[in-house]
């Protein structure tokens, strides 16, 4: 009889231990509903001319260096700049950032397919999603909200 509680026991305690795991995935993914994930904006920016611009429609910032995101330890930002950059090589910076670990100045932490985007400065969390990319004018405009 003791032997089945402890089983049961065991059992209950590796379920409760792989139900932990998996939850952060399950409430990036809700996030992610909401916004632009480094998945989809990599396969937006392909879409794209690539020798257009991109600007961020917040005060005509473009994206500048990719780092963890301040509030949330799997999401992806990359700092706002006034350095112009190309839909090409702003792609490229996306697709190089895409599981390399050491981004920014946190060695843990490597972005993925399902990590949502944002535009900020490091160690700063501004709630600036990144929720869209769009053509307007001869530019590509990355569409931010404020979450907050």
């Amino acid at each position: 009889m003791k032997r089945d509680k402890s089983a049961q026991h065991l059992r209950r305690k590796k379920l409760k231990q792989s139900m932990d795991k998996a939850r952060p995935e399950r409430v990036r993914i809700q996030r992610a509903q909401n916004q632009m994930t480094l998945g989809s904006l990599i396969k937006a920016l392909s879409r794209e001319r690539l020798g257009l611009l991109v600007i961020t429609s917040f005060a005509g910032f473009t994206p500048g260096e990719p780092h963890r995101y301040a509030s949330e330890h799997n999401d992806l930002a990359f700092s706002p700049s006034n350095k112009p950059i190309t839909v090409e090589e702003f792609l490229t910076v996306c697709q190089n950032t895409l599981m390399k670990p050491n981004i920014g100045p946190d060695p843990t932490f490597s972005a993925r397919h399902s990590s949502p985007v944002w535009i900020a400065t490091p160690d700063i969390a501004s709630n600036y999603a990144v929720v869209d990319l769009v053509p307007i004018d001869g530019h590509i405009s990355l569409i931010l909200k404020d979450m907050d």
